[in-house]
């Protein structure tokens, strides 16, 4: 398996380039044929033209496999998309631009603390570990990040 793989692997990346859009990807798709074909070693032909043809063929069933991932991927990302675009502006209130603007005036571990617990749900402790920090600190920044937002909220209402 060794030589077939040693002799092969320039012939097949080249099958592989002359065939994909993200050169990149030659290197990954070689690697995947040859772990298939180390796991189906027994099957492959004795003549040095059936083993060629067989090494052809699984590399043909891997860039298979590859493009129907590509398009299934590409289809799940454009459906994402559409389903997150949203017109921020026009979705916001004034409310909560005042909101994301004095959270943008915090330290980010601060901010991110904040927004974990209230728009995450998670708990001061959850966001913690979340950010690897102690329950103490999460909780002392919590509390400070919570004043300061508090502070410039009034300050913004008037």
């Amino acid at each position: 398996m060794a030589t077939l793989s040693a002799r092969m692997a320039p012939e097949i990346t080249r099958y592989f380039l002359r065939r994909i859009d993200v050169p990149a990807d030659a290197a990954d798709l070689l690697n995947e044929t040859l772990i298939v074909a180390w796991k189906k070693q027994r099957t492959i032909p004795a003549d040095p033209e059936g083993e060629r043809a067989w090494l052809f063929t699984v590399a043909s069933n891997v860039l298979l496999n590859h493009r129907r991932s590509s398009t299934r991927r590409t289809r799940l990302i454009a459906a994402l998309r559409a389903e997150l675009t949203v017109d921020v502006a026009d979705d916001r209130s004034d409310v909560q631009a005042d909101v994301a603007a004095a959270l943008r005036e915090l330290p980010p571990t601060e901010a991110e603390i904040v927004r974990l617990v209230h728009w995450e749900g998670l708990s001061q402790s959850e966001a913690g570990r979340v950010l690897g920090i102690p329950q103490s600190t999460a909780r002392a920044k919590y509390a400070t990040a919570r004043n300061s937002l508090s502070r410039a909220l009034r300050h913004l209402g008037g």
